[in-house]
């Protein structure tokens, strides 16, 4: 305030005295008449502010410095001037002038509420004592749940970093390798335990496709065997029984992820580039023709995409999310093959999982989101099934068709081919019996007769005709599509005439 401003007169004591206060408060202590402020030298207020004589600037400058926990500094080592012409020159010496005049910091109400905070504050006891209410009941038995929750979280994210990560370590390839095996020894898929990089700096090729489904059957294992490992009751042929009903989704679903982590990276989307990155750094394109011997369909691959642009971009999954949605996958209870005795631990870790889930939504978001982040969240599912169904026909029809030597056992024992039942029950993804012509009994057995009798004839034809091996594999891929074809317009499994020129 300069020297010939003229004061606010409310706040002088020559011009206006507030009234007294009711009888029974203390007073307040006022300032002489006509003092002035200690700090600069203005007109002091009437009353005394944290214990000395001051203008209003000077007094609620101390106020907003203390309230705000402010620090300044001074371009002249502390040896400004204060007064009313040149006070507000240098904030550093204005409040050291305060503190040296007296000034108290104690006096100043760092709590005090404004008048609407106060009526805020009113309006909303009734929520402020339900939240109390709700801390005051969180139980021992909460506590052990929520600690129960982030070891669960922990273990899933360890699992998921130890099958991504490579090992290091080499081992000798065997000439046949089954479930119950690398089940029961871990080591024996070391060789394929590669670090997993979704770069796609490179378009797949034969040899690359193949390292990628390798790297990828390998991941699913290690997931599904550490998974099924936080249970004692499971056994490995239960462990077995969830990886066939696992190992396509979760497959399905990393591939779906890291596909928007590549795009995030790249800043772009990598499904409007149409490609979809592998775990070797590489990638496979819908607008090039895929290797012969990739383990999904170009169809398979464009589904994957708009899915994962529909629901996984969306829904920006994190981390903690992310592991507990393929731990639900694993713990299928409705697997076909699990053993009794393995149902309950499966539904018990099932169970927790559900919990974990809904407790980190309710912890990340608002009550009133929390449900409906949890339902979206389970809501990307079931088309991921159906996706999987899909994919895992296409792996039956490579087993069917595909030489020998270009096929991996270890998939050929989870999924089989066309003739082999044991080996490719469709049963066990959720929704392959309403998708499925085969789902019932009859219709299973129907076609199993079929597919003997057809497999009989065409290994007669290979062996009395002069022809050559893949002539008769070319024609025997004709008749068995016409024979599907067939089998679908003729009500599930019903006789056809099919004449062999």
């Amino acid at each position: 305030m300069s020297a010939d401003a003229q004061p606010n007169p409310k706040q002088r004591a020559n011009i206006a005295y507030p009234p007294e206060p009711p009888i029974g408060l203390p007073t307040r202590e006022k300032a002489i008449v006509g003092a002035l402020c200690v700090v600069c030298g203005d007109r002091a207020c009437s009353h005394l502010y944290y214990g000395v004589a001051a203008c209003h600037g000077c007094k609620c400058f101390f106020w907003r410095t203390v309230k705000s926990g402010l620090t300044y500094t001074c371009r002249f080592d502390g040896k400004c001037s204060i007064s009313t012409a040149g006070r507000n020159a240098c904030r550093y010496c204005r409040f050291n002038r305060c503190l040296k005049s007296g000034m108290k910091l104690e006096a100043v109400r760092m709590d005090k509420k404004s008048d609407k905070a106060l009526k805020r504050k009113r309006n909303d006891a009734d929520s402020d004592d339900f939240d109390e209410n709700q801390e005051n009941i969180e139980t021992p038995a909460i506590k052990q749940q929520r600690m129960d929750h982030r070891l669960l979280i922990s273990s899933l994210m360890l699992i998921d970093k130890t099958a991504s990560d490579g090992n290091g370590k080499m081992s000798l390839g065997r000439d046949f390798v089954s479930l119950a095996m690398v089940i029961d020894e871990p080591d024996i898929l070391d060789v394929d335990r590669t670090e997993m990089c979704f770069r796609a700096c490179t378009p797949a090729d034969e040899v690359a496709c193949a390292e990628s489904e390798r790297r990828l059957l390998t991941w699913a294992i290690d997931w599904t065997r550490q998974v099924a490992d936080m249970e004692d009751a499971i056994s490995n042929t239960d462990k077995i029984a969830l990886l066939r009903a696992c190992c396509v989704p979760l497959t399905l679903l990393e591939l779906g992820a890291r596909s928007c982590a590549t795009a995030a990276q790249m800043k772009t989307d990598c499904a409007a580039l149409q490609i979809l990155p592998l775990p070797n750094n590489t990638y496979l394109s819908t607008d090039k023709q895929l290797p012969k011997n990739c383990f999904l369909s170009l169809n398979a691959i464009r589904s994957l995409m708009q899915w994962t642009t529909r629901h996984l971009k969306q829904l920006q999954l994190s981390a903690k999310e992310l592991v507990l949605l393929k731990a639900l996958i694993v713990v299928n209870v409705d697997a076909p093959g699990l053993s009794k005795d393995a149902e309950p631990a499966v539904s018990a870790l099932r169970d927790r999982v559900h919990s974990a889930l809904y407790q980190h939504c309710a912890d990340t978001y608002e009550s009133a989101k929390a449900a409906g982040r949890l339902a979206k969240i389970l809501l990307s599912l079931p088309q991921l099934y159906l996706l999987s169904a899909e994919v895992v026909e296409h792996q039956r029809m490579r087993h069917t068709f595909a030489s020998p030597y270009q096929l991996n056992p270890l998939l050929v024992q989870l999924f089989g081919d066309i003739f082999e039942e044991g080996k490719a029950d469709e049963a066990y993804l959720i929704h392959s019996a309403s998708c499925s012509p085969s789902s019932t009994k009859t219709g299973q057995s129907q076609i199993s007769a079929l597919w003997l009798a057809l497999h009989k004839t065409f290994a007669a034809i290979a062996a009395f005709l002069p022809l050559q091996q893949e002539t008769i594999m070319c024609s025997r891929q004709k008749r068995l599509t016409l024979w599907l074809g067939l089998i679908a317009l003729n009500n599930h499994g019903k006789s056809a005439a099919l004449s062999l020129d």
